[in-house]
This record gives C-alpha cells, sequence and structure tokens, in this order.
C-alpha cells in the first residue's frame, strides 16, 4: 500500500516560526518512514507564493523523502471570487494536491504536524478501502529542537503538550452533508446518526483515492472554517465507516500566546 501525504503552504509565517515549524514536520516524516519502511510521499502545493519571500523549495533544507512540490501562481489564484481577501485557499490546494495523488490511499493534513512513532507503524496496515481515518491531536507550545534525533523530537513535544484535542462523542446531523450532496433521502440509516469526530480533522482525514475521488474532494467555499467537518460528513454520508486511532496521535507545534488571540474579523471590535 502507497500513501500520499498532501499539505497546502505558503511561505508568509502564518502562525509564527512557519518555516521551523514545517521543517520539524518534514524532518520527522522522513525519518519515522525510513524507521519503519514506509512507502509514502509528500505532495506539497505551494499556493499563491508571496513575491517577496523564497519559494519553499529554497526556504527548507528537504530530507531523503520522495517530495512533489507543486505551486499555484499569483495568476490562478486571482481568478477565484474572494482571492483579494484571502492569500490560500487552502482545502482548494488540498483538492489539488489529492487529484495528483497516484497512491492508495491519501492523507490530507498540515505543513505544522508531526506523526508519532505509533502512528506511522499504523500507516504499513492494510488499511479498509470503505473507511475514513481519524486520528487525536495534541498541541505543543516552543520549538521542536531540528537537531536532535527523532525520539528526542517526540519526547519534547510529549513534556510541552498544553491541550489535547481527542473524541468527546456526538452524533452527526446531516442537513450540511445532504445539501452538499445535492439531494434528499427520505429515510435516514442508522449509519447516519453515528459518533462522529470532527474535532480538529482538518489535520488529519485518511482515506482511499479512490473514496476521495466519490465524494469529489473537500467542497470549495469561500472559507477556511469548517470545510474540514463537511469532508468528514460527506465521508459518511457517502457510506463510509469512521475509525479512530485511539491511543496514537498527532502532534501540531504552535506558539501557545498566538493562540489566545481571536482573529480579527470585519465588523469585530478590538
Amino acid at each position: 500500500m502507497k500513501l500520499s501525504i498532501v499539505v497546502s503552504a505558503r511561505n508568509d509565517d502564518y502562525g509564527g516560526n512557519f518555516l521551523h515549524r514545517f521543517q520539524a514536520s518534514v524532518n520527522a516524516l522522513a525519518s519515522l518512514a525510513a524507521r519503519h519502511s514506509l512507502d509514502a510521499e509528500l505532495i506539497v502545493i505551494e499556493w499563491n507564493p508571496p513575491a517577496a519571500a523564497p519559494r519553499l523549495k529554497q526556504a527548507l533544507s528537504w530530507p531523503a523523502f520522495p517530495t512533489r512540490i507543486l505551486t499555484v501562481p499569483n495568476e490562478i489564484h486571482r481568478g477565484i471570487e474572494g482571492s483579494d481577501r484571502m492569500p490560500i485557499f487552502e482545502f482548494v490546494a488540498k483538492n489539488a494536491g489529492i487529484r495528483r495523488s497516484t497512491s492508495d490511499f491519501v492523507l490530507a493534513t498540515n505543513a505544522d504536524i508531526i506523526f508519532s512513532d505509533e502512528l506511522v507503524q499504523l500507516f504499513r496496515r492494510n488499511l479498509e478501502d470503505c473507511a475514513f481515518y481519524r486520528a487525536h491531536r495534541h498541541d505543543v507550545c516552543g520549538l521542536v529542537p531540528l537537531e536532535a534525533p527523532i525520539d528526542e523530537q517526540l519526547a519534547f513535544c510529549r513534556a510541552h503538550v498544553f491541550r489535547a484535542t481527542e473524541f468527546k462523542g456526538g452524533k452527526y446531523r446531516f442537513s450540511r452533508a445532504r445539501k452538499i450532496a445535492g439531494g434528499e433521502i427520505g429515510v435516514f440509516r442508522a449509519l447516519n446518526y453515528k459518533r462522529a469526530y470532527t474535532d480538529g480533522c482538518g489535520d488529519f482525514l485518511l482515506m482511499a483515492r479512490s473514496r476521495w475521488e466519490a465524494m469529489r474532494g473537500y467542497p470549495e467555499f469561500l472559507s477556511h472554517g469548517t470545510i474540514d467537518s463537511y469532508g468528514v460528513e460527506l465521508a459518511s454520508y457517502l457510506g463510509m465507516s469512521q475509525i479512530i486511532f485511539e491511543h496514537p496521535f498527532t502532534i501540531r507545534i504552535m506558539i501557545a500566546a498566538k493562540l489566545m488571540v481571536a482573529p480579527w474579523r470585519p465588523g469585530r471590535k478590538s
């Protein structure tokens, strides 16, 4: 089984220390893939790269791991409604990466995610074609030491967790999924009321490439918020089972102080 890991990114220092966080992510992926003989590739969609900043190919030190960096230039970005307000269309970019995968399975994730050792081992299992996979996320405060061995980097992450996003239960309500699918159904099956795990799903959604194609990727709305949840809802609406990797987790490197400040929005009082 081959796996494509898809991320979207641009060199705009999103969230602070972005290049460091992205470097830590690709380094960890390369180290763990080599350790466990993981047959995988990384697809990076560099969306609307800032003119004044180096391209990601030059800005990072890329380890010996199969990687494709595909650039969506400003000319294409400007042709999309809302481009004057949003510098990157995250899920349109991820769709572009998913479409270019030729692997059996595709994982849509983010550029500052580090996978645990246990999780990478599970990637080598025979994954189910009729399921979509989710994982817990632990948020880390601080910068992972890039020169340290991978086990020390993972230990650093475990020691600096300040918040955990884990499954707490819940049930689907499929009004949004039905609307996107473009149809109504007269009778809900039990499947349509199963417990769902949408928290942090933009950081980890894994399924067979054929299933991504069947649901036509993420909806391409003029928004970032909740589109990742739509992806989970659509996957279940189309009949896929949800499987949660209960113990293994993903690690997102964040700067705690920056997370405490709500983003400004038009009409919002400071």
